[in-house]
């Protein structure tokens, strides 16, 4: 912090990774920081983020002048379906190389799917869309070498052509 010393904006994502009810550095760095907090009042803001439960279940009950360090709470509600799915098709578009989606209902399928995981930790918005992007090309390229290892070299379709199968599991 000792680069803060004329004020700004320290930002910690996950703070609740600190645990500092249970890790003494956890706790050293908490009471740390409020220490800062107090000294540069008015000169350093301090905003944590990450999903609420585990913030005030983990870091908030560490001490109890904390909440009212933080006074002002913004809590981002979770995508909706639609947007879910917005997400997946820009990320689909803009990989390079370009792949083609066959069916774009399928997204819209998949998308719904994920939406059903809201509220269940770990949900993550567009990082839950980027982990299915991620296991959907590993779908795919596993559904090619198969193909071509059936045809004997020759490919059944294009490389970069994402199937319902490729998106949606089997």
């Amino acid at each position: 912090l000792g680069s803060l010393d004329q004020g700004g904006v320290l930002f910690i994502d996950e703070v609740y990774q600190l645990k500092p009810n249970s890790n003494q550095m956890g706790g050293s760095i908490m009471d740390y920081l409020l220490t800062e907090m107090e000294d540069r009042r008015g000169k350093l803001a301090v905003v944590i983020a990450g999903y609420q439960k585990p913030i005030e279940e983990e870091v908030m009950t560490y001490n109890e002048g904390l909440p009212s360090r933080f006074p002002q709470t913004i809590t981002f509600p979770d995508f909706s379906d639609e947007e879910l799915c917005t997400v997946l098709l820009g990320l689909i578009d803009s990989h390079e190389p370009h792949f083609r989606l066959l069916d774009e209902k399928h997204a819209r399928i998949a998308a719904r799917r994920l939406g059903m995981r809201r509220g269940v930790r770990g949900f993550g918005n567009a990082r839950t869309v980027r982990n299915l992007w991620e296991l959907t090309l590993s779908r795919q390229s596993q559904r090619i070498i198969k193909e071509r290892e059936d045809s004997l070299g020759s490919a059944k379709s294009s490389d970069y052509e994402i199937r319902r199968e490729d998106l949606l599991g089997p």
